[in-house]
């Protein structure tokens, strides 16, 4: 049972890994467009409308991607999450325009921060819809829409950028392109395969959908602060072209952590069904092979970074740092933990039971907030790692405690 669920899931690995590669790799070119054509503090204001947009709207999200994915038994209609959907990515966009007034003053930063925050809005709407493909099991649609937006978002982002020169008008075309995907082909995926119509948003489902998904989106918004707040506060109390700087050789660890990503996604399906069956040594099995891959990644990346780190951050951003040696190596310090603990986030909250998410991740801002407050003004980026360091092995010793409480409480039920 445990080899042909493991083939099964492979296959939707793969394809996971293609699509979420292709958007990794777009993420990579924003990062590279705005280093090479622009500067480092050019990717510094995007990297900082980045981290001051995404904890706002993932809370916002509420894991709808999750709750619709693990939502076995159709307990809420589809049609309600997507309402619940547009509603909090109206409150969402209100609460960042709000916070971006209050933060800055800067014209340039607080209409990055806008501009990011609407295409994220269409990002998480396409991310609802991954949810049902996902449940389906047809990876391949996902795939299929990743690598579209990601081809076309490169493409207008060069465009733009090279021919205006402009941040904000280069930020405006991946707004265009990321709505465009979402409306003519998510969209039209999703009623190919549902139909149109469904049930009124009603006060059960609601109280339902924010249950369970009230600790996802306080959840995310922790797991998106751990990495966000070294951002913020090396942004802040740095500046943007040292902030430009950390993005860029972050942004080679981000392709990695979507590896991780890919194969969670796809590995979620069947830890949800092993565990709800109570199938529990297929389900450790899934795990103790995720996290094992997670962390053998993030060694990897290690050593390549060791080796030739230097010369891929010059590539992006025209030079190395010009105070830290071999940066790219120090950056990618954090990786492993990182990566393991994205994993275990997979494995736990593929039980259902997602209290345990809130706290962990609670510590795990705390800690990487405290390290990062402390450290990042007298070290800079070397103090953000740290911070990355430490919250990220933290992250990793609590999820292993939880996990092994759920499961103990599980079998003694």
């Amino acid at each position: 049972m445990f080899n042909k669920s493991l083939g099964k899931t492979g296959k939707g690995a793969i394809w996971t890994l293609l699509g979420n590669g292709s958007y990794a790799l777009s993420q990579f070119f924003i990062i590279f467009a705005l280093g090479r054509i622009l500067n480092a503090e050019g990717v510094g204001v995007y990297s900082y409308a980045v981290s001051l947009a995404t904890p706002v709207l993932v809370f916002c999200n509420l894991g709808l991607r999750i709750q619709l994915m693990t939502d076995v038994k159709q307990e809420v209609p589809l049609s309600v999450y997507e309402r619940t959907r547009l509603i909090t990515s109206f409150i969402g966009m209100l609460v960042l325009m709000g916070l971006v007034v209050a933060l800055n003053d800067n014209r340039l930063v607080i209409s990055a921060v806008l501009l990011v925050g609407l295409a994220k809005t269409f990002e998480y709407q396409s991310e609802l819809f991954y949810g049902l493909f996902q449940r389906l099991y047809h990876f391949r649609v996902i795939a299929f829409s990743l690598a579209l937006k990601s081809v076309l978002v490169v493409f207008a982002i060069l465009t733009t950028v090279i021919v205006t020169g402009d941040l904000l008008a280069g930020l405006l075309a991946v707004l265009f392109v990321t709505a465009a995907v979402c409306i003519f082909y998510d969209r039209n995926r999703r009623k190919s395969l549902i139909g149109t119509g469904g049930e009124r948003l009603n006060s059960a489902s609601l109280k339902l959908i924010l249950y369970t998904g009230l600790p996802l989106g306080v959840s995310a918004l922790l797991i998106s602060l751990n990495v966000n707040i070294p951002r913020l506060i090396l942004g802040g109390y740095v500046g943007m072209s040292e902030l430009g700087y950390f993005a860029s050789a972050a942004a080679f660890v981000q392709v990695g952590s979507l590896v991780i990503i890919s194969l969670g996604q796809a590995l979620a399906p069947r830890m949800t069904v092993a565990f709800q069956a109570g199938r529990y040594a297929e389900y450790r099995k899934f795990a103790l092979a995720g996290v094992g891959f997670a962390v053998l990644t993030g060694m990897i990346g290690m050593g390549v970074a060791y080796a030739w780190g230097e010369f891929f951050l010059a590539l992006v951003v025209k030079s190395t740092h010009p105070e830290v040696q071999n940066f790219m190596f120090w950056v990618f310090l954090a990786a492993p933990f990182q990566y393991a603990m994205s994993m275990y986030g997979f494995v736990v909250s593929s039980t259902r039971r997602n209290r345990a998410l809130v706290y962990v991740n609670l510590a795990v801002s705390v800690g990487t907030a405290l390290v990062g407050w402390y450290l990042i003004p007298s070290q800079g980026s070397l103090g953000a790692v740290w911070a990355l360091v430490v919250g990220s092995m933290l992250g990793c010793a609590l999820y292993t405690i939880v996990l092994v409480k759920n499961i103990r409480d599980q079998i003694g039920s």
